[in-house]
């Protein structure tokens, strides 16, 4: 990361329209900041800027010191004058000035306390920022596992016999599918390693399921088992949302479970 080297030769010099005496633009600032511009927040995260800040305050530091400096040579200087000693020709030019040096001072040590006021109303928008984006980071996770797993829930059921009957022929309730359908629903099952692939070792076909995983959160236009990865989250999401699911019909001779208990075709 490049980082501003600090510099005592900093130029810190007050607006030309700015006459001796005149306090500059109203609200206090030498910038013309207003209160709202110092307290204002931003959503978006700037990295490292808060290292160039730091290093210009530090420049604008050191400009303020050798400003106070020069102020304390030229008032012993003028107090030499009044007890009637006499000075160099440098010396008197530099004594006259004084005023210019008293009005530069004041203007840097104002601007440093209005960057200094910026820099820190900057670092608390920064750390909400950066703590919204955490946030917003965490809740994302969340919606995509819930997905996953709703995704992998509905697949995996979508393999037992009287449930593929009930999908074919629309029986109980349950939404009709075609028996294509059906066959991309069971390929796609496969690749999302919802179905165990023998011609791959577990590893292989997890690292698949996960690379599936991704394109079918993220909806990609990318043609996958007789379909899009955009279209087969769309119809699994249709498929989530209907009542079948809700309440899985029993194997022949077994008692309606209900939908707590629908994690048993996994046994």
């Amino acid at each position: 990361m490049v980082q501003l080297s600090p510099s005592p030769h900093l130029e810190v010099t007050p607006p030309e329209h700015l006459e001796d005496g005149e306090d500059g633009p109203k609200g206090g600032s030498p910038l013309g900041l207003s209160t709202q511009q110092l307290s204002m927040e931003t959503s978006t995260i700037y990295h490292g800027y808060d290292l160039y800040i730091e290093d210009g305050l530090i420049c604008l530091k050191n400009k303020v010191r050798n400003l106070e400096k020069k102020k304390l040579k030229l008032e012993d200087y003028k107090r030499r004058l009044t007890w009637g000693e006499e000075l160099n020709h440098d010396q008197m030019a530099a004594v006259e000035k004084y005023e210019e040096v008293l009005h530069n001072l004041a203007f840097a040590q104002e601007l440093h306390k209005t960057l200094d006021e910026l820099t820190q109303n900057l670092l608390r928008a920064q750390r909400k920022a950066v703590k919204k984006e955490r946030v917003a980071k965490v809740e994302t996770e969340r919606r995509n596992l819930t997905s996953v797993l709703q995704f992998q829930h509905l697949l995996h059921i979508m393999q037992l016999e009287h449930i593929r009957k009930d999908l074919l022929a629309g029986h109980n309730q349950a939404p009709p599918i075609t028996a294509q359908q059906l066959q991309s629903l069971s390929q796609l099952a496969t690749l999302l390693g919802v179905k165990r692939d023998h011609t791959l070792s577990l590893e292989e076909q997890m690292e698949r399921a996960a690379v599936a995983y991704l394109d079918l959160l993220e909806g990609k236009d990318k043609p996958v088992a007789g379909s899009t990865y955009k279209l087969f989250k769309e119809e699994l999401a249709e498929l989530m949302n209907c009542k079948y699911f809700t309440c899985l019909p029993s194997p022949p001779n077994k008692p309606c479970r209900g939908v707590s208990e629908s994690q048993q075709p996994y046994r």
